[in-house]
């Protein structure tokens, strides 16, 4: 990607602002499908995410030098990721695409054995789970 992780906006960190966006109310924007001349292409889009996430988080780890800011990063990319899992987006895209996004693949063995807090841990252990949020299902 070229610029500091920890800094700068990513393509990542826009992708699942989109997801997790709520409307005034606190609802969420349901992305229903495209123009008949423009198919959505959500499929192809998470695969190509599914792919690039591991790869960009031990980028992080290399990339960015203090230790201190790495955690806090790497954190805040654990918690979007659950996040995601756990909100309408995701559990909707979850129900419609049953396992096109393996959870637990998203984060490297290397991250997972960082010293983390108690509350990353459990992030770490919710996308490891293979069941939604809170029971609730679509």
């Amino acid at each position: 990607m070229g610029t500091d992780a920890s800094r700068n906006p990513t393509e990542l960190e826009d992708f699942l602002a989109v997801l997790t966006q709520t409307d005034d109310e606190g609802q969420p924007f349901v992305v229903v499908g495209g123009q008949p001349d423009r198919p959505r292409q959500d499929v192809k889009h998470v695969a190509m995410l599914a792919l690039c996430v591991p790869h960009f988080l031990e980028d992080v780890c290399i990339r960015v030098a203090d230790k201190g800011r790495r955690k806090d990063t790497l954190r805040n990319y654990i918690q979007a990721l659950t996040a995601l899992k756990h909100n309408y987006s995701g559990r909707l895209f979850e129900a419609r695409h049953p396992g096109m996004i393996h959870w637990p693949e998203l984060i490297s063995q290397t991250i997972r054995q960082m010293p983390f807090d108690w509350q990353i841990q459990s992030s770490l252990r919710q996308l490891d789970s293979g069941g939604q949020s809170r029971g609730m299902r679509i």
